[in-house]
């Protein structure tokens, strides 16, 4: 933690870091739904209006520290409130989208908790947000519900404020909430600062022909902090295609990368896997990905096969693995903690899977055509600034190739979660380290994550991985894509210990259905040595969160839910009936031991 990745003329504050990157002559484009650029704004005219709305937020009467939350879709009226609130001395608050997975029921009750949680006094948006928010901010003391242009013909204040400090909070990130409900995390100025700056000089090595491009959304903080904010402080360019349209059309973001000669695009590992599969049979020879020097991996975890399915499939048009980087994260960290140094690409260790199920064991290391082993891809080294240690149950510290609970310190790190006293100190230790709930070990310096904490599997006394299970089950049976599978823990009614597996089918005969659940049952048995129920519900079930985390325990209480209710008929489709948590999900068929 000795070394600096902080110049002697860097920007304390991001008020400070917009208003010199507005002396430049570079800025932010965002691209339509077809992968055109449709706006370009330099840093002077974002500057501008953060300006503008500044003094409009302030006219509404709101004090110094109020917070303001703002839906955070990818374009520029999100990137002009989010600065506006930098400038007038107020805290903004990304505030998700619609969430594909059980949107319906969960949307408006997420947006309720959010705006109750941040005490948020303004929610601005699109048009079509507006009812949600409307909804959402029933009974609370909101002083405006609005679009960022009707905000702008609203009256201004004479006094322009006063820029966010150094010690104030930058803004409020809720976390992505995979294993409880979002916790309003706070970030400070001086934290946010020594991340970006970490990020730009020691983790990516930012340079001033670098290039951004990216989907990700801004209410992640990969996104907001990531792919906004580190351009911003760099003041190099930056290019965004909406979330939704990468979804719909993941050869876009290639094409944007191709087209733009971005050099600079980070995505979870899922995006890779879904840009390759939708270039298997429709190769675009047009692309030129030459110019992609950092193909950063973060937000969840990394597959090695997902990584080199990739590079396979995208080196005829000049994408170099070399590029890739994985790193590490965590919103209590503002964002990174971890990166792969560049130009060397992934680095893995393929090891004894047993050795993995045994806190505080040394991970056993194996030749490469070892049985009963996994690659775990490294995450990278710690940021300047920053430490990490692997500690055992009793909060010890364990030597290198030891599994145990990843811990962090570092500039970087959150105030607490907001409002949250018990939760802060659940996780912040008195002196100043912070529990991530991720487990892992160090090797070589380098990171190794093995999985979540709450997530694990103990059965039999055997302590498994749950994306062992769903991985070995996706890479063995035909069919199956990247997270499709969900694997969990489940006890009896007498007492008994089950490991449970969910699958998303796509199958409607019943032969087809029979052959896939003994399939999935036998490559699980055969691979991870375990006899798990195996489950069928249809795509698109899963639920994941904005971030595109798999929420295992969300999955857990919804098949809990299934099974309580009783909601196991088929109709003539091969579907259950509707109404219950997983919505025409599919009955479960029997699988023999």
């Amino acid at each position: 933690m000795a070394r600096s990745a902080r110049p002697d003329d860097a920007p304390a504050t991001l008020a400070e870091a917009l208003s010199r990157a507005a002396q430049s002559d570079r800025g932010m484009s965002f691209l339509d739904v077809q992968g055109n650029q449709e706006n370009v704004l330099p840093y002077a005219e974002i500057r501008e209006r953060a300006l503008m709305l500044a003094r409009r937020l302030l006219g509404l009467g709101l004090r110094r520290g109020d917070a303001v939350g703002i839906i955070a879709l990818v374009q520029a009226d999100f990137v002009c409130a989010f600065f506006a609130c930098q400038y007038a001395g107020l805290v903004a608050v990304p505030l998700p989208l619609v969430n594909g997975i059980g949107a319906a029921r969960g949307y408006q009750q997420q947006l309720t908790q959010v705006l109750k949680i941040s005490r948020a006094r303004v929610a601005l948006g699109p048009t079509s947000f507006l009812p949600h928010l409307q909804q959402a901010a029933e009974g609370l003391d909101l002083r405006a519900i609005c679009t960022v242009p009707d905000l702008q013909a609203m009256p201004a204040t004479d006094h322009p404020g006063r820029p966010l400090g150094a010690d104030e909070i930058s803004h409020i990130q809720f976390s992505s909430g995979s294993t409880a409900f979002p916790k309003g995390i706070t970030i400070s100025q001086r934290a946010l600062m020594a991340n970006l700056l970490g990020i730009i000089h020691d983790g990516v090595q930012v340079t001033s022909a670098d290039r951004i491009a990216s989907w990700l959304p801004f209410y992640h903080d990969m996104g907001l902090i990531g792919a906004m904010l580190v351009p911003t402080v760099a003041a190099i360019n930056a290019d965004y295609l909406p979330t939704d349209a990468f979804v719909r059309r993941p050869h876009l973001w290639l094409q944007m990368i191709s087209r733009l000669r971005s050099t600079i695009s980070f995505s979870p590992s899922f995006g890779y896997d879904l840009a390759t599969r939708r270039a298997i049979g429709r190769p675009d020879n047009t692309l030129d990905l030459s110019c992609w020097r950092v193909a950063g991996l973060g937000g969840d975890m990394v597959q090695k096969t997902v990584l080199d399915r990739f590079a396979e499939t995208f080196a005829a048009v000049g994408f170099n693995p070399k590029a890739f980087m994985p790193s590490y994260g965590l919103a209590e960290s503002t964002l990174a903690v971890t990166f792969t140094p560049p130009g060397e690409g992934m680095a893995y260790d393929r090891v004894e899977q047993s050795s993995l199920e045994q806190l505080g064991r040394k991970v056993v290391p194996v030749g490469a055509d070892a049985p009963n082993a996994r690659n775990v891809v490294a995450c990278g080294r710690v940021l300047a600034e920053h430490g990490i240690e692997i500690r055992d149950e009793t909060s010890r510290a364990m030597p290198e190739r030891h599994i145990g609970a990843v811990f962090v310190k570092g500039a970087s790190l959150m105030d607490g979660y907001y409002q949250n006293e018990d939760a802060t100190r659940e996780c912040l230790t008195r002196d100043g380290w912070l529990d991530t709930g991720d487990m892992g070990y160090l090797s070589g310096g380098l990171l190794y994550i093995t999985g979540r904490r709450k997530d694990m599997i103990i059965i039999n006394a055997r302590n498994i991985w749950p994306q062992d299970i769903e991985w070995h089950a996706e890479q063995a049976v035909p069919g199956l894509r990247t997270r499709d599978t969900a694997a969990f823990m489940h006890h009896d009614q007498e007492g008994g210990e089950r490991a449970v597996l969910l699958v998303q089918c796509r199958l409607t005969n019943p032969a087809d259905l029979e052959r896939l659940l003994k399939e999935v049952h036998s490559a699980v048995l055969r691979n991870v040595g375990v006899d798990c129920q195996v489950e069928l519900v249809p795509p698109k079930t899963l639920p994941y969160t904005t971030s595109g985390k798999l929420m295992r325990a969300q999955a857990r209480q919804r098949w809990l839910e299934l099974r309580h209710n009783g909601q196991n008929g088929h109709n003539g489709n091969g579907h259950a009936a509707s109404n219950h948590p997983f919505d025409n999900c599919h009955d479960a068929l029997p699988v023999p031991s």
